[in-house]
């Protein structure tokens, strides 16, 4: 392939965000949780005032925090009418793909709808795959070097087949299946067929009481400092790491944003989506077919399991 622009890679203080919002250290980790909540952002780094950054806390950190301190008597008088189920909590109306789809288009999509990932199916919706903002950074980097052999999203979605639930499954072993692996969000299958998808944000939502419970219950998460549970070890990246070297640390690695750092104080942060962002103009090659369209699907007949 060839006819990309990318011999002038852009730098991470040229794409950063650097209107952040950010946590405090000493902050009490239960505040922090339910900041993140309210802030509706997916991570947060955690800085001094002075800006000295000490690592990120995020919705991974919350799961840990409340799983950490709900124990069985607490959980089970908060969830006393019965604990949601995955068919309870899922997202029923889902964007999905085709695996020929191109792989530009698929790009392009997670963009527009602001989505970080996306299921892909076959011509019956049966789970393929999924091809999410880590799958664009691998379409990224083979862009770059001119050796992508397809474009086809089937190349490029993650088939691993750990990451799929059934509508059964209850809250407690969805929290246990997002803390165990990297995934954002798990698709929901009915035999082989997608009927929904859960993300963290979505068990975040059903957890949420327990934060109330667990302040009033006098548990010692009220006063645990933010610092105790955030990303002490994430990875961070200078002011002039190119696109690329950004690029690869999201593909190698769990890391969904990247704080920038500059003597040991935080300058900004750049996200999955911010790099996508940046380069999807340059990732473009001239069109020589017309695109496959978005396959779209409700899954209108995904209802919770007869009981």
């Amino acid at each position: 392939m060839s006819g990309y622009n990318l011999f002038k890679p852009k730098l991470a203080r040229e794409i950063m965000v650097k209107n952040l919002f950010t946590l405090q250290p000493q902050t009490p980790v239960l505040t922090s949780v339910r900041n993140l909540f309210e802030s509706n952002v997916k991570g947060a780094p955690v800085v001094t005032p002075g800006g000295v950054y000490h690592g990120i806390f995020t919705e991974r950190c919350c799961l840990n925090v409340l799983m950490t301190y709900s124990g069985s008597a607490s959980w089970s008088e908060h969830f006393r009418a019965g604990e949601p189920l995955s068919a309870d909590i899922m997202t029923r109306n889902l964007m999905l793909l085709q695996p020929e789809m191109d792989v530009f288009e698929a790009v392009s999509l997670l963009l527009a709808k602001r989505v970080s990932g996306v299921p892909v199916v076959d011509g019956d919706g049966c789970f393929l795959g999924v091809f999410s903002e880590k799958s664009s950074m691998q379409v990224l980097i083979g862009a770059a070097y001119d050796s992508l052999p397809t474009t086809q999203v089937a190349a490029f979605m993650d088939a691993d087949r750990n990451r799929i639930i059934d509508e059964s499954l209850d809250l407690r072993s969805i929290v246990k299946r997002f803390l165990e692996t990297p995934y954002r969000r798990l698709p929901v299958l009915r035999g082989n067929r997608v009927v929904g998808q859960v993300n963290r944000k979505d068990v975040l939502r059903a957890m949420k009481g327990l934060v109330n419970r667990l302040d009033e219950s006098g548990r010692a998460a009220s006063s645990e400092a933010t610092e105790i549970f955030m990303d002490a070890g994430a990875r961070t990246v200078p002011e002039d790491a190119d696109i690329f070297s950004i690029a690869n640390i999201f593909r190698e690695g769990r890391h969904r944003r990247l704080p920038v750092i500059a003597n040991g104080r935080l300058r900004g942060l750049i996200t999955r989506k911010d790099l996508l962002r940046a380069t999807n103009e340059l990732l473009k090659p001239a069109p020589v077919k017309k695109a496959q369209p978005l396959y779209l699907n409700s899954v209108a007949d995904a209802r919770p399991p007869e009981t």
